[in-house]
């Protein structure tokens, strides 16, 4: 459907997306044989089922949805991290005997689907925008390589590391531009609440936290050593808390102008979601960590998302020159059926 939108010569190559038999936790955008293409790896896969069904067996994280009085909280978690979900059985490999925690409750086991699917989507979108976005050949004309890889690395220099954070950040906005709306449709959100039985919230506010939600542990698994500190990231990938930040700014705009939501509605639905996260992170999964207090961490996030952003701005021109499309995901312009309404008066 992007095809007629793309200038010559990229409207006439193909797209592959593969899932890779691979145990390793990583998903890519690259060039191979004249051809683009999407790997994502079976590990990728399973480490999400497992992150997010342990989430949700855990009776302090989203406690609104099910009945969190049948969840027990372990005291640690073996090796630090949630035990993968194999997809495909091993039982030579030691990994796949760890124990895997499923939610007791039905309800939460249902969020937990919910969670999975947001998040593959938004991982799928998110290197589809690394693509159409000709990050490809912005790397190629910089670095000489053709492959974006979403597994973090070190830091090197400053230079580099802004422009890796920028590219994230761009495939980030590209993948929200198109979910946020999905995801928060007033037509999903009530489906969901039903699906969930969640009587004591708005559909809207309940759609938007699963969204963050789901957006906010496929980051978090994916760096999972990232520090709660936002000013002590140091990796090639920006902090998990300010991406969150940045992929709920999309949502958020639509719902403020729409009256679906106010400011205080959506820092609730930050901190039930990607606040959350970070709370369990810290107290189960990375020892070593030095929990902030919520204010605190709101600022550090702040800061890191605002920074990110003026990089992101700094860099648009190479970003509008390299596009295979024309931009319309970072500009923040509101879909038309919204355009055209005033907004609420709340």
């Amino acid at each position: 459907s992007l095809r007629p939108y793309m200038r010559s010569p990229w409207n006439q190559r193909s797209l592959e997306i593969l899932i890779v038999d691979d145990a390793t936790v990583n998903a890519s955008a690259e060039v191979h044989d004249g051809r683009d293409c999407i790997r994502i790896n079976r590990g990728a896969i399973e480490q999400l089922y497992g992150t997010i069904m342990g989430m949700l067996s855990l009776p302090s994280f989203l406690p609104a949805i099910g009945n969190v009085a049948v969840e027990t909280a372990p005291l640690s978690l073996p090796g630090g991290v949630f035990a993968p979900i194999p997809l495909v059985s091993h039982v030579s490999i030691p990994a796949q005997n760890a124990s895997v925690m499923f939610p007791n409750n039905r309800i939460r086991v249902a969020a937990a689907d919910v969670l999975v699917q947001v998040a593959l989507e938004f991982s799928l979108y998110h290197e589809i925008g690394h693509i159409v976005a000709g990050h490809l050949e912005i790397i190629q004309a910089d670095k000489g390589i053709c492959s974006l890889t979403e597994f973090q690395q070190a830091a090197s220099d400053s230079a580099s590391v802004d422009r890796s954070h920028v590219l994230e950040c761009d495939a980030d906005a590209f993948a929200g531009h198109i979910l946020a709306a999905v995801h928060t449709d007033a037509t999903t959100a009530d489906i969901l609440r039903s699906t969930l039985e969640v009587a004591a919230s708005r559909s809207h506010d309940l759609a938007l936290v699963t969204y963050l939600a789901g957006v906010g542990i496929l980051f978090r698994m994916l760096y999972p050593c990232a520090p709660r500190s936002i000013r002590s990231c140091d990796s090639s990938h920006p902090h998990p808390a300010v991406r969150a930040c940045l992929v709920a700014s999309t949502a958020a705009a639509r719902a403020l102008f729409a009256g679906r939501a106010t400011e205080l509605s959506l820092e609730s639905a930050m901190q039930e979601s990607v606040g959350n996260i970070e709370d369990i992170w810290a107290r189960f999964c990375l020892p070593g960590q030095t929990p902030s207090s919520a204010p605190e961490w709101a600022k550090e996030v702040g800061g890191g998302a605002n920074a990110l952003f003026r990089a992101w701005l700094v860099a648009r021109s190479d970003l509008v020159r390299f596009a295979r499309i024309p931009r319309r995901w970072d500009d923040w312009q509101l879909p038309a059926d919204l355009e055209a309404s005033p907004p609420h008066p709340s």
